[in-house]
């Protein structure tokens, strides 16, 4: 069985607050998930101050950073 090559991934969510509404929705969404099915690669998400408000404080382990 060949080797997983950990892929470093960068996610744009600087609309993640939720007064973006469907964007937001989406974005959230998919970090979400995320988190859920993949513990294998490096995200580093990209937020603007107002997002980062928002963000969990506490994010968990192995998911999305």
């Amino acid at each position: 069985m060949a080797s997983r090559t950990i892929k470093r991934i960068a996610i744009d969510a600087r609309f993640y607050r939720r007064a973006t509404a469907g964007v937001g929705r989406y974005i959230r969404g998919l970090i979400h998930a995320l988190q859920e099915i993949d513990q294998d690669n490096e995200y580093t998400v990209i937020l603007t101050p107002e997002d980062y408000q928002e963000w969990p404080k506490d994010p968990p382990t192995g998911g999305p950073t």
